[in-house]
């Protein structure tokens, strides 16, 4: 299973050598590019993990799910600078950049042949269960399963981490957001597994520092659509 980063202070102190080999060096890339992003990709990581595990996953899809978790936004890396470093929302343009990222993220996963099996999960963490989704509007059980796992884990973390222009939203608040979304933006029975279970998997849920700053736009669950969706 990955070696996941402490709770200490938001995992703001937490070594590359601490997570996967084959995951380290584009880890460092992203910590050395836009230490939030990394951040959040290890606190997703611990929260899809500790799910999984709560969900009896075999060893195998629990280290395949906090892998991916580990590197779901690792597209980023090919997003311009400047749209990663704003402090403050994003114009529609640098919205549309920004949904780049999954497709961006499974193609350089494929380059690495350790890697390359996470490709289609990463690819798919932004699919809404209702087709809304990006980047290929899939539908329901079209989306892999474990993508539909994350994207309950990546949806809360985003909402509960503070942004320079907008406060978090407390661990109720955001998963009434969840509940808010079962059935459009979330698998049902996975929504309602988490639910059921939070008490549980958010033991791993960090303290998170006020002074973050982070591009994307408020992380409402329902707030960010694909290009040419409404």
């Amino acid at each position: 299973m990955a070696a996941q980063p402490s709770s200490s202070g938001g995992g703001r102190s937490d070594p590359i050598s601490r997570y996967p080999v084959v995951a380290r060096p584009l880890l460092a890339r992203m910590a050395a590019r836009h230490a939030p992003t990394y951040q959040h990709q290890g606190r997703v990581s611990r929260i899809a993990e500790a799910f999984a595990t709560d969900l009896r996953l075999s060893r195998r899809e629990v280290r395949m799910v906090s892998l991916s978790a580990l590197l779901h936004d690792i597209g980023k890396l090919e997003i311009p600078g400047a749209v990663l470093t704003k402090a403050g929302p994003l114009t529609p343009e640098e919205v549309e950049l920004v949904c780049e990222h999954p497709a961006r993220g499974a193609a350089i996963l494929a380059r690495y042949p350790a890697l390359a099996h996470l490709a289609v999960v990463v690819r798919h963490h932004h699919e809404w269960f209702d087709g809304r989704g990006y980047p290929d509007g899939l539908k329901g059980e079209e989306i892999p399963w474990l993508s539909r796992l994350i994207a309950i884990c990546d949806a809360f973390d985003c909402m509960t981490t503070p942004r320079p222009y907008a406060p978090p939203l407390s661990v109720e608040q955001a998963l009434d957001e969840i509940r808010r979304g079962t059935g459009t933006q979330f698998d049902p029975e996975l929504a309602r597994q988490f639910l059921e279970r939070h008490r549980r998997v958010l033991v791993v849920h960090p303290r998170y520092p006020t002074e973050w700053t982070d591009p994307e736009q408020r992380p409402r669950p329902l707030a960010v659509r694909a290009r040419g969706r409404t």
